[in-house]
């Protein structure tokens, strides 16, 4: 499963203690982590500065570990795009917008119905 590593020791300078941890691998630890982002939305609030890492980078990511849904809002355009999970990966489900008056729902959680106007308000 986890293979902990633990490291104590002392520093060159008299009196410093240092402790080392690490869990290892990580990829055991992103993928438990997809399983359990498996029954949820990741989303992912843009901003200008990060909206090519949020867009493309971490949408491929979790796409890669099986994330079913992956939601991208952008306060400043008030809209929601909805990606979800198909047989050969994220499909764009939904690009959902306040000035239309959309609402937010979502197979993974029956019943909810969020519109823009509420997210954005």
């Amino acid at each position: 499963m986890f293979k902990k590593t633990v490291q104590h020791g002392r520093s060159e300078r008299r009196g410093e203690a240092y402790s080392s941890r690490y869990v290892e691998p990580l990829s055991d630890l992103r993928t438990k982590l997809a399983d359990f982002f498996n029954i949820l939305p990741v989303i992912e609030i843009v901003s200008d500065s990060t909206r090519k890492v949020d867009e493309i980078t971490k949408r491929k990511s979790d796409e890669h570990f099986g994330v079913q849904e992956y939601w991208v809002v952008d306060p400043v355009l008030e809209t929601v795009k909805v990606y979800r999970m198909t047989d050969k990966g994220y499909a764009r489900a939904a690009e959902l917008t306040n000035e239309s008056k959309d609402c937010l729902t979502t197979p993974l959680l029956p019943g909810l119905q969020l519109s823009l106007a509420e997210i954005f308000g």
